[in-house]
């Protein structure tokens, strides 16, 4: 099962899409453990590009949503924002205290560490990064 959702690239739409992924999950019988890990990665990437794909023009955000047979679950985020492959940023050193860490750079740490496979590519304009759980 494949589906495609748009929405307007601002904060007050992540709520709107992890609604929707929500009821896709269970009307699919994804376990409870998948939805958590799903949820948490729509909240950390839909924000990333909520927040720095468009700085100075409004956008949108495509979230496909691929569950598989075997009941794999696949998210795949989609934007025209500036060209930015989160890949190439250097993961935090989680080992230092919080006074020595600089700030952010933990939401796609965390989606790496839950995630089975996550990869970038440009296609054209597009951002497309896929996340496989």
């Amino acid at each position: 099962m494949k589906k495609t959702f748009c929405f307007p690239a601002h904060m007050n739409e992540i709520e709107n899409a992890q609604i929707i992924l929500q009821q896709i999950l269970i009307d699919a019988n994804i376990d409870k453990e998948k939805q958590g890990t799903a949820y948490i990665i729509v909240d950390e990437i839909f924000s990333n590009i909520a927040k720095y794909a468009y700085p100075e023009q409004n956008g949108n955000l495509f979230l496909q949503i691929y569950i598989s047979i075997r009941k794999e679950v696949t998210l795949v985020f989609m934007d025209s924002g500036i060209a930015y492959n989160p890949l190439l940023k250097k993961e935090p050193d989680v080992c230092l205290s919080l006074q020595e860490r600089q700030i952010g750079g933990l939401g796609l740490y965390i989606v790496r560490k839950l995630a089975r496979h996550v990869s970038y590519q440009r296609q054209g304009q597009k951002n497309i990064l896929k996340v496989k759980l």
